[in-house]
């Protein structure tokens, strides 16, 4: 298992320096047979699902609509179809001029961004200019939670993916509530090749057409958090917990 390097800067400058790995090879929740547990948590998520996967070749025409940066069609081209990808291959050929996420490269150290919806522009006030090409430390400000920061990152070298709420900031200062999941998109070659951040809830991710898995793992609190509907996105912030 290869790792490398995440910096996380926190609004006081400081930086933290964890490690990004790629995650692991899913393995089956059960550790002893004698325990008992349900037969979901013995699925294998890293099952060979050929009879289920999805050839690029064979993908319906991506939606660009509302997309800036690098291409859908090469974003899709640049990932494999299969397992957990499926989810984020369909819902990027569903996006609507209201949803919002990032891609981010994964072999940056940064995570910068390659792409994002023009809805996000929108919501954070930025122009691609200012997003596209570099991290998103720009977001955060007096209010953003460094612990949260350094929670997400753990969450990032320990589980490949998270959940998580933070406070950031529009471009003319004022703060919004930012909650959102990340999670890696894996190339043919089975590395991670981005890693994609979802903001809102329109359109809905179809987790149906992803692996099943155990109820205790962490996969599961990324798909069960609940994501904000667009609606409560716009105009003034969401006031601050």
């Amino acid at each position: 298992m290869t790792a490398r390097p995440l910096k996380i800067r926190s609004s006081r400058g400081s930086v933290r320096k964890h490690r990004i790995q790629q995650p692991a090879q899913p393995v089956s929740c059960q550790n002893d047979e004698r325990e008992g547990v349900s037969m979901a948590c013995q699925l294998d998520r890293s099952m060979d699902d050929d009879a289920k996967g999805l050839h690029a070749a064979d993908a319906p025409a991506a939606n660009t609509k509302g997309h800036v940066g690098l291409p859908v069609k090469e974003i899709l081209a640049n990932i494999s179809h299969r397992g957990a990808n499926k989810v984020f291959v369909d819902y990027l050929q569903r996006t609507t001029s209201v949803s919002q996420y990032l891609v981010g490269d994964a072999d940056d150290a940064d995570c910068a961004i390659v792409a994002c919806s023009d809805a996000w522009l929108r919501r954070c006030g930025y122009g691609k200019q200012d997003v596209l090409g570099r991290g998103c430390r720009h977001l955060q400000g007096p209010e953003t939670n460094p612990h949260a920061l350094v929670d997400m990152a753990q969450s990032m070298a320990r589980d490949g993916q998270c959940a998580t709420s933070l406070v950031n900031y529009h471009a003319d200062g004022t703060p919004f509530q930012n909650d959102f999941i990340m999670v890696p998109m894996t190339g043919t070659n089975g590395k991670v090749r981005y890693y994609m951040s979802v903001h809102c809830a329109e359109p809905a991710l179809d987790w149906a057409l992803a692996p099943p898995i155990c109820p205790q793992s962490p996969d599961a609190r990324v798909r069960s958090f609940a994501l904000s509907p667009a609606s409560q996105t716009r105009g003034l912030p969401k006031p601050l917990l």
